[in-house]
């Protein structure tokens, strides 16, 4: 009878001891070395997209991928040099793309060619300006200019803040009527096509009433624009008062 009770807690014990080595966490698999990444999979002290600098301008990818190339766009040379860690600042040079990828660009947008086929777009950026301490207003803008995104266009001004409305698609009597063409933050435009915080050449359709004019901004659609007078308000408030 002991001996049987000796089995049965010996067993017990193997049992017990088995279990434990199972359940006991390994580190054996985890590597000292091992890169930090942030969402994007770049790693951190990288840039977390991908850039290609063409022509005075900072292109990003703008998460838009297209079969074949628009009418237009023409091959403009192939990426050269990559800096991962700094923003690009020479003609073909680019952050996270292979060199020798082929680029083409048309009036708005560069297209990177991909080993799968197919074209990658990428759009005008502001990545590479400076943040710096400067007071900013409520809306993001610094203090000091316009407080609102504004296009000049037939003599009125229109402005985004009324609305912030952005659609998928254009009004069926919606028609292009150019590409911003200037840019000036600090006084309200007043030239067709010139532009507060929008950026040069983003195309601009207007529809058939004149009420509302819509302004391209890539994967977001288009931005819808209303009719304003905050210009007018402005110059009334800073005329000087009869004596």
């Amino acid at each position: 009878m002991n001996n049987i009770l000796i089995l049965i807690m010996s067993i017990l014990y193997m049992l017990f001891a088995i279990g434990y080595n199972t359940t006991t966490p390994s580190t054996s698999n985890t590597t000292s070395d091992e890169e930090v990444v942030t969402p994007t999979g770049y790693p951190t002290g990288e840039l977390q997209k991908e850039y290609v600098f063409w022509n005075g301008k900072l292109y990003t990818y703008d998460v838009i991928y297209i079969k074949s190339l628009p009418e237009g766009a023409n091959e403009i040379g192939e990426v050269e040099k990559i800096d991962n860690v700094n923003y690009p600042d020479e003609n073909l040079e680019a952050a996270h793309l292979p060199v020798g990828t082929a680029v083409y660009a048309d009036d708005t947008y560069l297209y990177v060619a991909i080993v799968s086929g197919g074209y990658e777009r990428f759009s005008v950026c502001n990545d590479a300006i400076p943040q710096t301490d400067e007071t900013v207003a409520p809306t993001g803008y610094p203090t000091g200019e316009l407080q609102s995104q504004y296009v000049f266009w037939n003599g009125k001004l229109y402005t985004a803040s009324y609305d912030a409305v952005f659609t998928k698609s254009l009004p069926a009597d919606a028609c292009q009527v150019g590409k911003i063409a200037s840019i000036d933050n600090v006084n309200y435009p007043d030239e067709d096509l010139e532009a507060a915080h929008t950026d040069v050449g983003a195309v601009v359709y207007v529809e058939t009433s004149g009420q509302y004019l819509f302004v391209d901004a890539g994967i977001w659609g288009y931005e819808r624009f209303s009719v304003c007078n905050d210009a007018s308000i402005a110059h009334e408030s800073e005329a000087p008062s009869p004596d």
